[in-house]
């Protein structure tokens, strides 16, 4: 559904993103972590095509996404704004989404209710993290 490959983004000589590589399947739900201003945000543009790469492609594609009857979600600290009824309905209808996910978020209790990926970035690299 989703593939990331060698993805690279550097400011200056800030190198946020180093060969960023992971792929994200049909019905996955995949937690994007990591400190602030460490480059989670900014992956997430590289991948709606909004910031360009300085290397590395994606291979995401709406219209194949809407021929195929795929579902993606991507949500950049979703929770911020939500008061706590708002936030149980939308934990409730994630819960019930059937589709692929990828967000940023910090809250771990979120974390723990939904993901099936937590992928950590810091000093550049992505880590795997055990649920």
């Amino acid at each position: 559904m989703l593939t990331v490959n060698s993805i690279s983004k550097s400011y200056g000589i800030n190198t946020v993103l180093d060969n960023i590589s992971f792929t994200l399947n049909r019905g996955e739900k995949a937690a994007l972590v990591g400190p602030n201003g460490c480059g989670k945000s900014i992956l997430l543009r590289i991948i709606t095509g909004e910031e360009p790469p300085d290397s590395g492609h994606v291979r995401f594609s709406p219209a194949c996404l809407v021929v195929q009857g795929c579902n993606l979600l991507l949500l950049d600290e979703p929770l911020n704004p939500l008061d706590l009824p708002s936030r149980a309905q939308f934990e409730q209808a994630l819960k019930e989404f059937e589709g692929t996910v990828l967000t940023v978020t910090h809250d771990r209790y979120f974390i723990d209710r939904y993901a099936t990926h937590i992928w950590y970035i810091e000093n550049g690299e992505m880590t795997k993290l055990n649920k």
